[in-house]
C-alpha cells in the first residue's frame, strides 16, 4: 500500500464541506471529538488535515519524507463552494486511506474524521431509502388516482356524461356536472351552488326552492333520497355541505361511485 498527500483542492473541499456540515442539523460532533478539530475555521481545518495526511506519509515512509510529496508544510484554503455529500464521501475515502498507517488510525484526529466519513454513508443511504420509498409511494398514489379517474369516466359514460372535471378548480364546472349527474341518475332537478365570501369554496348541495318545505329546508324524503344518491347516511334538512377538497368525492359521488373519500367538515 502507498500513501501520498491529497491536493489542496482536496484539503479545501474537505475542510468546506466539514464547516459547513458541522453547522446542520446532521453534522453534530461527538463530545469526544469536539476538540480534535478546528471545525469552523476553514483555514485551520485545511491546515489539521494537511498535518494528519503528512504523518500517515511519515509513518508509511519515515519521519519527513512527507515533504518529498509536498515542499511547502502550510495549507492554502481556496474556497470550495457547495460540495455534495456524495462527493465529499468519495473524497473522505481518498484522504483517510492516504493517513491509515502507522499509529496515525488510533488518534483522535483520525477517528474524528473515521466518524465524519461514516455518518455522511449512513446519511447517504438512509437518503437513498426514504427516496425510493418516496418514489414507490408516489409511484402508487398515481396508480390509485388513474384508478379512481378511470372509474370516474366509466361511471359518467354509463350516464351519456361528458368526462367529470376531476381536480378542476372551476367551480362553475364543478357544481354544473354534479346538478347533471344527479338529474341523471333521479330523474330531477338538484341544485349545487357555491357560497360567498370567506367561504366561497364551499358548495352545498341542495333542492331547488319549488322543493322546500314550510320552513325553507329540505323535506325528509329528499334528504333521504340525497342521502341514497351521494352514499351517505343522512342529509342535514339545509343540504350537504362540500368543501374544495372534496369535491372531486362528490362529482364521484353524483356519478354513483360510493367507495370515494368523504371528509367530514364543520363550520366554525
Amino acid at each position: 500500500m502507498s500513501a501520498y498527500i491529497v491536493t489542496d483542492e482536496t484539503l479545501s473541499k474537505l475542510a468546506s464541506f466539514i464547516s459547513t456540515w458541522t453547522k446542520g442539523p446532521n453534522g453534530d460532533i461527538p463530545h469526544a471529538y469536539q476538540s480534535t478539530m478546528p471545525w469552523h475555521d476553514t483555514r485551520e481545518l485545511t491546515q489539521a488535515l494537511l498535518d494528519l495526511n503528512a504523518s500517515g506519509v511519515d509513518a508509511r515512509y519515515g519521519a519527513g519524507e512527507s515533504s518529498q510529496f509536498r515542499t511547502v508544510s502550510t495549507a492554502p484554503y481556496v474556497p470550495a463552494g457547495h460540495v455534495h455529500r456524495l462527493a465529499a464521501h468519495a473524497l473522505f475515502g481518498e484522504y483517510l486511506y492516504q493517513c491509515m498507517e502507522g499509529d496515525v488510525p488510533e488518534t483522535p484526529e483520525y477517528k474524528a474524521i473515521e466518524w465524519i466519513y461514516n455518518t455522511i454513508a449512513h446519511q447517504i443511504a438512509c437518503g437513498q431509502v426514504e427516496a425510493q420509498e418516496a418514489r414507490i409511494e408516489a409511484a402508487k398514489s398515481e396508480h390509485k388516482e388513474a384508478l379512481a379517474r378511470n372509474e370516474a369516466n366509466d361511471a359518467a359514460r354509463r350516464l351519456g356524461l361528458d368526462e367529470p372535471p376531476i381536480g378542476s378548480s372551476d367551480r362553475t364546472a364543478v357544481t354544473k356536472y354534479i346538478r347533471t349527474a344527479l338529474k341523471k341518475r333521479s330523474g330531477k332537478q338538484w341544485a349545487c351552488k357555491g357560497s360567498t365570501g370567506t367561504a366561497y369554496n364551499w358548495l352545498t348541495i341542495y333542492v331547488p326552492r319549488v322543493r322546500e318545505n314550510e320552513e325553507g329546508f329540505m323535506t325528509k324524503d329528499d334528504r333521504a333520497e340525497l342521502a341514497e344518491l351521494l352514499g351517505l347516511e343522512s342529509v342535514h334538512m339545509q343540504g350537504v355541505s362540500v368543501m374544495s377538497n372534496d369535491w372531486d368525492a362528490h362529482i364521484k359521488r353524483s356519478l354513483g361511485l360510493k367507495d370515494v373519500r368523504h371528509e367530514k367538515t364543520f363550520w366554525d
